[in-house]
Parts: structure tokens; C-alpha cells; sequence
């Protein structure tokens, strides 16, 4: 987890209080979560 911050959604304009900023510590694709509870760990290959 990067940061837990305001975020606004270009697309929609909806705009999150308490939106969580996610980053691979590999790099990779940012992602931003609007309830960190619907986040949970990938099963392994």
C-alpha cells in the first residue's frame, strides 16, 4: 500500500475520501481502491 488519500475519478468525477493508492513493489500498473475490504492476496502459481 502506497497511501490512503483523496482521490478524484477522471471518467466519473465521483470523488473518494479515503481512496487506497496501490503500487506492485515490482512496478507495474498503480491501482486505486475505493474500500481496501474487497482487496485480498492472489492465490500463488
Amino acid at each position: 500500500m502506497q497511501f490512503i488519500g483523496e482521490w478524484e475519478d477522471p471518467n466519473t468525477r465521483r470523488r473518494y475520501r479515503r481512496a487506497v493508492f496501490l503500487r506492485p513493489e515490482r512496478g507495474g500498473r498503480e491501482w486505486v481502491v475505493e474500500n481496501p475490504g474487497v482487496l485480498r492476496e492472489a492465490p500463488g502459481r
